[in-house]
């Protein structure tokens, strides 16, 4: 299956949506800080990124996806933003930030989640109007 780089502050978030993701077949490194998971990235190459948006550390969420994006080898690479932030109004500005998918949290329907997961692995990156490229 896929190689998933999961970067959320929560360890509890971490463990439970790692333990899902595996459950699937997917192998999952962990990040707690946008720094360390900018540090991860290069070596580990990850089919996808799940990325908090509000990281304790130096860099939100956002901010990560900038600098991921910086990187040649990452623009391709889909990213899922998973955030508390549910307004209608945060959806749209984490969208254009550059997000190829967003999703809340708490979690509550994880088969759901695995689906939406899954479904933007074969996608990949969108071209901004939900599509791919």
């Amino acid at each position: 299956m896929a190689k998933i780089l999961l970067v959320e502050d929560h360890k509890d978030s971490r463990d439970l949506i790692r333990i899902v993701l595996e459950m699937e077949g997917h192998t999952i490194v962990e990040a707690s800080t946008g720094e360390d998971g900018l540090k991860i990235a290069p070596a580990f190459r990850p089919d996808l990124v799940i990325l908090d948006i509000s990281l304790a550390g130096d860099f939100d969420g956002i901010e990560t996806l900038k600098r991921l994006r910086s990187d040649t080898n990452f623009d391709k690479t889909p990213v899922v933003a998973l955030t508390a932030h549910a307004m209608k109004t945060d959806e749209e500005d984490i969208m254009n930030a550059g997000f190829d998918h967003y999703m809340t949290k708490p979690i509550v329907d994880f088969n759901e989640f695995k689906i939406a997961i899954n479904d933007r692995i074969v996608k990949g990156r969108s071209n901004g109007s939900g599509t791919p490229n």
